[in-house]
């Protein structure tokens, strides 16, 4: 019997202002928009500074002066979200991503919702080009509920390394995708693991034997598994699981 299925989300419908006059009080109670900045850019050179020359600025705006988020290296764990409020209750926003010499990443706009939160996804090799050039890329989160004793997870595929390949995950015996391309993501798929606090996963990249990665997670809610490198110089595979935020 299959244990793990994919699950349908319903988007949730947007209730439009009334008219009015107030905006100051529209935009209090406006909800924040959060974002889960995952930064999983690698670096090939053999330069032996290679953590140091991965870490990077999000920057929202063009507000140079300010970043978002700074500073920020490699990602191994679960990330923290940063919350702001939008001008409206849908707005494009662009965003920079900064070393502390060059350009990543110069305008990637994205239209974001106001209560929304999003997993931001930094992708790429630092002198990449072509499909292996620095991307960022915009996930929107969409929680559900999630039974005790069950975990709800969808896959992103960020192997820079592996980016001309796709990916196939197995959970508890069940093939779950078997064709994500790079920076793509899977469905939702809701099941029961089998050992507490770790969901397992059997990760297959291109033609090569599947290899077994494990991350921490706790039942009854949600994430994000982002297939990833383990560190800025390395072409192995890891899995990073993120909490979606409720």
């Amino acid at each position: 019997m299959q244990r793990w299925v994919v699950l349908a989300v319903l988007g949730s419908l947007a209730l439009a202002a009334c008219g009015g006059d107030d905006d100051e009080l529209e935009q209090l109670l406006r909800e924040r928009t959060g974002v889960f900045f995952h930064n999983q850019l690698i670096d090939d050179s053999g330069s032996g500074t290679e953590q140091a020359d991965t870490t990077v600025d999000l920057i929202r705006g063009n507000n140079l002066s300010a970043p978002m988020i700074e500073g920020h290296p490699y990602s191994t764990t679960e990330q923290d979200g940063v919350g702001f409020k939008l001008d409206a209750d849908s707005e494009k926003v662009l965003f920079d991503v900064n070393t502390s010499t060059a350009t990543l990443v110069d305008d990637a706009s994205f239209t974001l919702a106001a209560g929304a939160n999003y997993t931001f996804l930094l992708s790429g090799k630092l002198a990449g080009a072509g499909e292996q050039a620095p991307r960022l890329k915009a996930f929107r989160q969409t929680p559900a509920s999630v039974a005790p004793s069950q975990v709800r997870v969808r896959f992103i595929h960020a192997l820079a390394n592996d980016s001309s390949e796709t990916v196939s995950v197995s959970v508890e015996g069940d093939t779950l995708v078997s064709a994500l391309g790079y920076t793509g993501a899977t469905a939702y798929f809701s099941g029961t693991p089998s050992l507490s606090g770790q969901l397992s996963a059997m990760v297959k990249v291109g033609n090569d034997a599947s290899v077994l990665r494990t991350c921490s997670i706790t039942t009854g809610n949600s994430y994000d598994v982002i297939i990833a490198h383990p560190a800025p110089d390395s072409t192995g595979i890891a899995v990073f699981c993120q909490k979606l935020a409720s």
